[in-house]
């Protein structure tokens, strides 16, 4: 198996940002030297960033968008993997969301509602 096929977009966002490297240039039918060239790196270093063992930059993306016409996807894909991405947040906000639905359906149940009752009350929320 090479490097690039063990690399699982859903694994990280860096992975994410490595498969979609490798995908969109395939797509598009660029070699790596190429896509390098683009980017004004080195094939080598375009061949890191899709074997996720180096992290690109800005103006390397913003360059790599404006060519392929991404409409901004790794300048986005970029900045979310750096930042750990406002996903993870919205992620703990979900889960505590669920958190509280929860202990309300435990203290209805104690106090005697049946679970359909409880289902049926939360169902407009979740």
């Amino acid at each position: 198996m090479s490097v690039r096929e063990s690399i699982d977009p859903k694994s990280s966002l860096w992975a994410w940002l490595a498969f979609d490297l490798w995908f969109y240039r395939s797509q598009r039918g660029f070699s790596l030297a190429q896509a390098a060239m683009i980017v004004k790196v080195a094939q080598g270093t375009g061949s890191s960033w899709e074997a996720g063992r180096l992290r690109p930059g800005d103006g390397h993306m913003k360059r790599l968008d404006q060519a392929w016409d991404t409409g901004g996807h790794f300048e986005r894909l970029l900045w979310y993997a750096r930042t750990g991405g406002r996903l993870i947040e919205a992620g703990e906000e979900a889960a505590a969301l669920g958190i509280w639905f929860d202990q309300i359906g435990d203290v209805a149940l104690s106090r005697g509602a049946s679970g359909d009752a409880i289902e049926q009350a939360l169902g407009s929320f979740v």
